[in-house]
């Protein structure tokens, strides 16, 4: 039987069995530093592999995802591979939309074109 097809027992095994997978994929180069290019060129052999990824369809993964898998590690260790919640994902990108939000318009109350219609002082505002 499909570890994929059946039903996870409970979330924190369906998150521990992805998170041991993501820790698959890239724990040769946790301990073996590699140069820039050697790295990019070890992300792109890994991402050209197929796999059975637990509780997907998918087969690949993408050389972002690795550099993402890499990073959240280093940052975090092993639980930081676990996959975060939908709600985490939605409040992170609401944080990132307002952060950016706020510097678009901080940076277009400065700009005095902005009075007038059209953006320009001629456009007969």
């Amino acid at each position: 039987m499909s570890r994929k097809t059946s039903p996870p027992n409970d979330a924190q095994e369906r998150n521990t069995e992805i998170a041991l997978f993501r820790y698959g994929l890239i724990s040769a180069l946790l301990f073996d530093p590699l140069a820039a290019g050697q790295l990019e060129q070890a992300l792109r052999a890994i991402a050209a592999k197929t796999y059975s990824i637990p509780y997907s369809s998918r087969t690949r993964v993408s050389v972002s995802s690795l550099r993402r898998y890499l990073q959240l590690y280093n940052q975090g260790g092993f639980e930081a591979l676990h996959p975060s919640s939908r709600s985490d994902k939605v409040s992170h990108a609401l944080s990132r939309l307002k952060f950016w939000s706020g510097h678009r318009l901080a940076g277009r109350a400065a700009c005095p074109h902005d009075q007038h219609v059209g953006g320009h002082p001629e456009a007969g505002g």
